[in-house]
């Protein structure tokens, strides 16, 4: 009978260790979920923040497309008034020539 308590008791002993450890893993693994749900939190906000930041850059580089064809729209027809004016010197200069 002594023998059989003892067995219990050592089982008893055994089963709290038992306890104690899943207790342990159990708090490490919430420790560890809530470290990993900080780091996925920052890795959502880092893309977000990406993201905001690219479609901002995004509308600056759409603004400066649309300057840049101005200015090219504009240099263009600067270049035709140069043209005209120089054909029209010409002209002048050419009935100049023959007036005199």
């Amino acid at each position: 009978m002594r023998e059989t308590i003892e067995a219990v008791k050592g089982i008893a002993e055994s089963m709290d260790g038992v306890a104690n450890e899943i207790r342990r893993l159990s708090e490490n693994t919430w420790e560890n979920s809530r470290n990993i749900s900080a780091i996925l939190s920052n890795i959502i906000e880092g893309i977000t923040v990406t993201s905001r930041r690219s479609a901002g850059a995004g509308g600056l580089i759409n603004n400066m497309s649309a300057e840049i064809t101005g200015f090219g729209s504009t240099m263009a027809e600067m270049i035709r008034t140069l043209a005209e004016l120089s054909a029209g010197g010409h002209g002048i200069t050419a009935s100049q020539g023959s007036a005199g």
